[in-house]
């Protein structure tokens, strides 16, 4: 089983929407939002039971899981890092600043994670895959 969430934040950490604008944007990448949907078995929504997934784990299946970053989606991102369910964060950090909000390193420490790659989008725009250290 994998999990991975996917996040639009602003330089500073802030969580962002997803615009249509800059969604056009990211989505045109091998790692955009929609790429990644077609490559996801299921998404996972505000509802989708910890239990259920915390049992699938035990017993290794193969499926891949999505989760977007979203403040309807925080109870549930905070359950998949506090059972350790995530094993890779993609981060679409845009070039705004926002200055207050919902940190997503609040959520997990940094120093959980490795990041294993970078790339510029089209804009100013970057990419960061981040892998859960084991």
């Amino acid at each position: 089983m994998k999990i991975q969430i996917v996040a639009t934040i602003s330089t500073d950490g802030y969580l962002l929407k997803r615009e249509n604008k800059r969604e056009k944007q990211i989505s045109s990448t091998k790692y955009g939002f929609s790429a990644l949907q077609k490559r996801a078995d299921l998404m996972l929504h505000k509802e989708s039971s910890l239990i259920a997934l915390l049992e699938e784990k035990r017993q290794s299946s193969n499926t891949n899981y999505l989760v977007e970053a979203t403040p309807e989606t925080l109870d549930l991102i905070k359950g998949l890092f506090l059972y350790h369910l995530v094993e890779e964060l993609i981060l679409y950090i845009l070039p705004d600043q926002k200055e207050n909000g919902i940190k997503l390193f609040d959520l997990t420490s940094p120093s959980d994670w490795i990041l294993a790659k970078e790339f510029s989008l089209r804009d100013t725009s970057r990419c960061l895959i981040y892998h859960k250290i084991k």
